[in-house]
C-alpha cells in the first residue's frame, strides 16, 4: 500500500515542479537568471580575488636583450555569504487524511485513482507556489544587484520601508550595493559624459525636447573611454513606457523617418533596428513585478495587494556584452543541497516534513541556497541611467 512518505518523496515533488505547465511563462518575464546563471560552490561563505581591468603591454628589446619581468595584475578580494531562500506551504490535515486514505485505496477502484490525482493536484500547486516565490527572490537579488543595491526587506515602489513586512521574509535584514562608480549611475537630466560631453538634459517623457539619441551616444563614449569596454552588443533593459517614449520622441522620430511632419512616431521594431545600427545596442523590455499583501488597509479593511516593479518604470539598464551573463565573469552562485539524494543537483531543491502529534500536518517546500555574484562590479561598464528625473 502507498504510504504518505511514497506520495510526497522527494523525487514525486521534484517531477511536479518539473511538469508545471505555467513554469515556461513565468520565466520567460524574469531576466535575472539570464545575467546571473547557476554555478556551484562548495560553501555557503564565498570569497573571490576581483581583477581589475587592466591591459598592460609587453617589452621590446633588441635581439640579444633579456626580458624584464612585468606587474601581475591587481586583485582586490571580496567575500559574501550564500543566503538560504526557502518558502513552504501547509497541507491541512483534511487533505493529508484524504491523501492517505486514497493511497490505500487506489488499486481497488478507479474512481479513488481520480481522487488521489485531484489531491495530488492541490499539493502540485501548493509546491508550484513556492518555487515562484523562491524564484521571485532569486530575480530580485540578481536584478537589484545588477541596478547597483540590494536591499533586504524590500522597498515600495517609492523606496520606502513596507509597513506590516510578512513574517516569512525572515528576519535577515542588509543593504548591499554592488560598488559602481557614481558616474555609472546618473539621471538623464544631469548627465555628464567624457571630456565635457553631456547628454540633452530633459526626461524622456518629454517628447519635444528630450533627446535620446544624444544621451545613449554619450554613455557609450563615457563607458568606452573610461572603462575601455566595448559597448557593441550591450544589452538595454527597458520598461514599455521608455520604449514607447522613443517611438513617439520628435528626435528619434525625425532621425529614424525623416522630418515629414505628418509622421509623428516609429514603431518599436523600426526604433530597435535604428538603435542596434548607430550603437549595435540590443533593447529588451522589462515590466516583471512581484506583489505583497497589506491587510485591514482599504475601504472595507480588507486585504490589497501592492505590485511592486524589480526595476523602476523609469529605468534603464545598459549591460555590455560579457559583463554579466558569463561564469567568468557574473554567476548565481549556489550551494549544494546538503539534504538532497542528489547533493550535486543545481537549481531549486524541494523537502517535506509531516508532524507526528496533534495538530499533525505535512509541509512541503522549496528552496535554494545562493546568492549573485558580479565580480566586476567597479569597472564593468554598466550604466544606470533615470530617464525620467
Amino acid at each position: 500500500m502507498a504510504s504518505i512518505e511514497n506520495l510526497f518523496s522527494r523525487g514525486w515533488l521534484d517531477s511536479s515542479l518539473e511538469k508545471r505547465p505555467t513554469k515556461a511563462f513565468i520565466k520567460d518575464k524574469h531576466k535575472g537568471r539570464s545575467f546571473f546563471p547557476l554555478k556551484r560552490v562548495y560553501a555557503y561563505h564565498v570569497m573571490w580575488d576581483m581583477a581589475k581591468n587592466q591591459a598592460h603591454l609587453a617589452g621590446l628589446y633588441a635581439h640579444d636583450g633579456v626580458p624584464i619581468p612585468g606587474q601581475d595584475e591587481d586583485f582586490e578580494s571580496v567575500q559574501t555569504n550564500i543566503m538560504h531562500i526557502m518558502a513552504s506551504r501547509i497541507l491541512s490535515p483534511d487533505t493529508v487524511l484524504k491523501l492517505r486514505d486514497i493511497g490505500e485505496l487506489q488499486i481497488v477502484n478507479t474512481l479513488t485513482t481520480g481522487l488521489k490525482a485531484r489531491y495530488l493536484g492541490k499539493v502540485g500547486t501548493k509546491l508550484g507556489k513556492c518555487e515562484d516565490e523562491v524564484d521571485y527572490v532569486v530575480e530580485y537579488l540578481c536584478m537589484h544587484l545588477l541596478q547597483g543595491r540590494i536591499q533586504w526587506p524590500p522597498k515600495d515602489n517609492d523606496g520606502n520601508d513596507i509597513s506590516g513586512a510578512p513574517n516569512y521574509w525572515g528576519g535577515i535584514t542588509f543593504d548591499l550595493p554592488t560598488g559602481y562608480a557614481p558616474q555609472c549611475i546618473q539621471n538623464v537630466t544631469t548627465l555628464q559624459g567624457f571630456g565635457g560631453h553631456n547628454g540633452a538634459q530633459a526626461v524622456w517623457s518629454d517628447w519635444t525636447n528630450s533627446k535620446p539619441r544624444q544621451d545613449m551616444m554619450v554613455i557609450e563614449e563615457y563607458i568606452g573611454e573610461t572603462y575601455g569596454v566595448d559597448m557593441e552588443g550591450a544589452r538595454v533593459i527597458m520598461s514599455r513606457t521608455m520604449l514607447h517614449d522613443l517611438c513617439f520622441n520628435a528626435d528619434m522620430v525625425a532621425w529614424i523617418k525623416g522630418t515629414d511632419p505628418g509622421i509623428k512616431f516609429v514603431d518599436a521594431n523600426q526604433l530597435k533596428g535604428a538603435v542596434a545600427t548607430l550603437l549595435g545596442w540590443n533593447i529588451e523590455t522589462y515590466d516583471a513585478k512581484w506583489t505583497y499583501e497589506s491587510a485591514g488597509i482599504g475601504s472595507e479593511g480588507g486585504v490589497t495587494e501592492t505590485q511592486i516593479r524589480y526595476m523602476p518604470r523609469g529605468r534603464v539598464l545598459i549591460v555590455p556584452q560579457g559583463a554579466a551573463s558569463s561564469e567568468e565573469e557574473a554567476y548565481f552562485a549556489t550551494a549544494p543541497d546538503l539534504g538532497a539524494p542528489d547533493g550535486e543537483r543545481l537549481g531549486q531543491y524541494t523537502w517535506n516534513y509531516s508532524e507526528p502529534k496533534p495538530n499533525w500536518h505535512t509541509e512541503v517546500g522549496t528552496g535554494i541556497h545562493g546568492f549573485p555574484i558580479l565580480k566586476r562590479s567597479d569597472d564593468s561598464g554598466i550604466f544606470i541611467l533615470n530617464a525620467l528625473s
